[in-house]
């Protein structure tokens, strides 16, 4: 199994060619998971003839996807099925109608809703979690995000803590806004380590409504929480 992947703008764009099965389930989800992590604002999973899907019961991987990503990301999972088999083969299993899928890339770039996003990066040193709570305190500001404005800022701080004491890298903190929610990253360049938990996570878990980790493309890693707006 390999993934052809291509960056288009906000767009990252997926051909799988092989064949889907038992064998290779896992990597093609987590193939597309790692896709997820730096948080394009689409991801395009175009199915053409070089891709073969085994049997009805595997096309459910793009589910599964989906459903790892929709708490969090705001990432948009869409399918391209180019041939007559696969467009057949996801009415009949029904994952077409549970993951959005698109005649062609153009009209899947095309129905991608807008979203904001800001980002900055902080040096390491004294205060570095008090701006990043400022950061985000005036982004939702700017964007009218309410109630959510407490929870983001909060974790926000607690994520760069976390940051600051288990790494010696400079963390970026990133904020967008979707249509029903508000994301709060932070990124370092530094791989997991394992170590106790910071006190963030009890802050997670009561303000959140989901809240995870993972791995990006360089080998780093990204702490997310995602609010309710």
């Amino acid at each position: 199994m390999d993934l052809l992947t291509r960056h288009e703008g906000d767009t990252v764009l997926v051909s799988p060619t092989g064949r889907l099965d038992l064998s290779t389930y896992a990597e093609l989800r987590d193939g597309l998971l790692k896709q997820v992590a730096e948080q394009p604002a689409v991801l395009v999973v175009e199915l053409t003839e070089r891709f073969e899907i085994g049997s009805d019961t595997l096309a459910a991987v793009f589910a599964t996807v989906r459903v790892r990503i929709a708490p969090w990301s705001g990432v948009r999972l869409v399918l391209v099925p180019t041939t007559t088999e696969h467009r057949k083969l996801l009415e009949r299993t029904g994952v077409g109608r549970f993951v959005h899928t698109y005649a062609t890339v153009r009209d899947a770039r095309s129905h991608t809703p807008a979203r904001r996003r800001e980002e900055i990066q902080l040096p390491r040193g004294d205060g570095v979690a008090d701006a990043a709570r400022r950061f985000v305190l005036r982004v939702c500001d700017r964007w009218h995000a309410g109630p959510a404005t407490v929870s983001a800022v909060l974790m926000a701080g607690e994520m760069v803590e976390n940051t600051l004491r288990h790494t010696t890298g400079a963390p970026t903190v990133r904020v967008e806004h979707f249509h029903t929610n508000l994301v709060v990253t932070v990124r370092d360049n530094e791989p997991w380590h394992d170590g106790p938990h910071g006190r963030g996570i009890a802050s997670f878990e009561r303000l959140a409504t989901a809240w995870g980790k993972t791995t990006t493309l360089d080998g780093g890693k990204i702490v997310w929480v995602s609010v309710s707006l």
